[in-house]
């Protein structure tokens, strides 16, 4: 009996330590990104538009970026949406992401950034994508890029 005992034990603890093994450094689950650009064609968000307080959504909330690709990021409102781009529709948060982008492209339904992806690790970059409708309401919402993923 004590045997079967110990041997549950040891079964649990490896179970244990082999699932920390995935969960990476800091103790806390990695999600997988929602899609992965890796340099063949264009990286597209969709970005919808059910209305505000909200109603912003991306089909792509964590968009990663293969290390060393650079590459365009294109962010797209369905057509004929009430809602625009505003000029700074796609904003980064830090300086070492903002770094990372240039040449951004805008009109109302689509907005284009150029990722230059020169980090020389991991960089999970924090952005704003910023709306705006006729009435002059104006929504936000919040999801990240990883670049060197």
């Amino acid at each position: 009996m004590k045997k079967a005992l110990l041997w549950t034990a040891i079964a649990a603890s490896l179970a244990v330590a082999g699932c920390a093994c995935f969960e990476g450094m800091g103790g806390g689950t990695k999600s997988p990104p929602d899609q992965v650009c890796d340099g063949t064609g264009v990286c597209k968000v969709e970005v919808s538009d059910a209305g505000c307080p909200g109603g912003i959504k991306v089909d792509k909330p964590v968009t990663a970026v293969k290390a060393r690709v650079n590459l365009d990021i294109m962010w797209k409102l369905p057509p004929g949406s009430p809602w625009a781009f505003t000029s700074d529709g796609i904003r980064f948060k830090s300086e070492a992401c903002a770094a990372q982008f240039e040449s951004s492209a805008a009109n109302k339904n689509v907005f284009k950034w150029h990722d230059r992806n020169t980090a020389t690790s991991a960089l999970s970059c924090d952005y704003a994508i910023t709306l705006v409708n006729s009435s002059g309401t104006v929504c936000h919402v919040d999801p990240t890029i990883i670049n060197g993923y």
